[in-house]
């Protein structure tokens, strides 16, 4: 996790103490080139179109229910 831009964006938004609380993998692959890590509270995701985004809460937690970024919201 430390250093890439997922980890800078989480250590901006308060690092243990965000919204996403602490780390719960280490930074990996996603579909079409994203990166991703999750988290106790969420994930965060990195693509070189949106750069560094975090999901959290009622969003999260739909978008996981459709297979993350591999189902029909990409």
């Amino acid at each position: 996790l430390e250093g890439g831009a997922i980890y800078q964006h989480w250590q901006a938004m308060g690092g243990m103490n965000s919204v996403l609380g602490a780390p719960t993998s280490p930074e990996a692959d996603g579909a079409d080139g994203s990166r991703f890590v999750t988290f106790a509270k969420g994930a965060m995701y990195w693509s070189q179109a949106t750069g560094v985004q975090p999901l959290t809460g009622a969003i999260y937690d739909a978008w996981a229910a459709q297979s993350y970024e591999h189902g029909p919201l990409g």
